[in-house]
């Protein structure tokens, strides 16, 4: 049977996406074997190997680890995108005891019944026909927990995206307890966003349970020089007589970055591809301005024509900043308009004429 031109097309389409994954896969692995790395040191995902202790992370894994341990009720963890929120999380879970129960919701984007139902599967029971058939299940299944002495937890991440509505919903899970103790322990992890929620009049009885909070900061100059060794040292990086960055790459990263991980990563992902195709073992400063150069998308000075249209945000800007010329513009070109429109309606031309009757008496009169 012959193919159609779709199909041929889907098929074109299926083949050089392999193909571009095998180079990348095939990139990556020469990297790899160029710096002497075991594996990839600046991945996204939040592998809990890497996770890297600065001051604030330190503090917050502490204060964490003490509040679900000692069942605290609530605990709330915000941080900046990027700081490393769900890398803290991961390395959390791999440490708790084996008698630490976790239900984990990863986007809590959902209506109220899909929530309860999700939590439900998460902690092992049937899909609840009701609400009333939810609490009743949870709360015998909190009180087993208790008399086996398990410490059940639930940990909502993204936490910044629940509705008000939602958040009661959770606040609400909290009242099943004991008289010496809450049951279950709830923890949130958001945006600094969440942290405007949580302080709305909607969410005051929720913040009044809060037991346990702390926010994560991004990374000092320092910090993000330890980071980039750690997470080398973590690959297993053999060494060139030093590490793979030089002081003032490590200075320039910073400066782009501001000290957020996720950015970090990216750039010394991109440095590392970038020095490879070069064959230099050593990352400088020109190479990291190279690479946020095209993260950035810029305009290259020389060697590739490529041509980044202006953002609608900073065309505006530009209009705003030269509101006169936006201006003049717009009127000059409303009176060439005008013109145009009197000249080739015949109107421009009666008009004349009747000029020159009425001054000179001279002239075709207008009919």
């Amino acid at each position: 049977m012959a193919t159609t031109p779709r199909r041929e097309t889907r098929t074109y389409l299926k083949t050089y996406e392999c193909k571009y994954i095998e180079d990348r896969i095939e990139t990556h692995k020469m990297y790899r074997d160029f710096f002497k790395l075991k594996t990839k040191p600046f991945e996204m995902a939040p592998d809990p190997r890497f996770l890297f202790f600065s001051e604030t992370h330190q503090e917050a894994f502490a204060y964490l680890q003490y509040g679900i341990i000692d069942q605290k009720g609530f605990l709330v963890l915000t941080g900046d995108i990027g700081t490393g929120k769900t890398t803290l999380l991961h390395a959390l879970i791999k440490e708790l005891e084996n008698n630490i129960k976790v239900a984990y919701i990863t986007n809590p984007v959902m209506d109220n019944r899909e929530f309860l139902s999700y939590i439900a599967n998460s902690f092992g029971l049937e899909r609840p026909r009701s609400k009333v058939d939810f609490l009743e299940d949870l709360s015998q299944l909190l009180h087993h927990y208790n008399r086996q002495d398990k410490r059940p937890v639930l940990i909502i991440d993204e936490a910044h995206k629940l509705t008000p509505e939602l958040l009661e919903e959770v606040r609400l899970l909290s009242n099943i307890e004991t008289p010496e103790k809450k049951l279950l322990t709830i923890f949130l992890v958001g945006q600094i966003e969440f942290l405007d929620l949580i302080n709305s009049d909607e969410c005051r009885a929720l913040k009044q349970r809060i037991s346990l909070r702390y926010h994560l900061d991004v990374l000092t100059e320092e910090e993000t020089k330890e980071y980039i060794q750690h997470r080398l040292a973590v690959s297993r990086f053999n060494g060139f007589g030093g590490s793979i960055f030089t002081d003032n790459a490590v200075k320039e990263i910073y400066r782009y970055s501001k000290g957020y991980p996720r950015v970090i990563n990216i750039v010394c992902d991109h440095a590392l591809i970038s020095a490879f195709a070069k064959g230099q073992h050593k990352i400088g400063k020109d190479i990291i301005k190279e690479c946020v150069s095209d993260l950035e998308m810029e305009v290259p000075k020389r060697g590739r024509s490529v041509r980044v249209s202006p953002s609608p945000a900073k065309f505006i800007n530009r209009l705003k900043a030269n509101k006169k010329a936006v201006l003049w513009t717009s009127a000059f070109a409303s009176v060439l308009v005008g013109f145009y429109l009197l000249y080739s309606n015949g109107i421009f031309h009666k008009i004349f004429a009747a000029i020159l009757h009425t001054f000179f008496k001279k002239g075709p009169t207008v009919g």
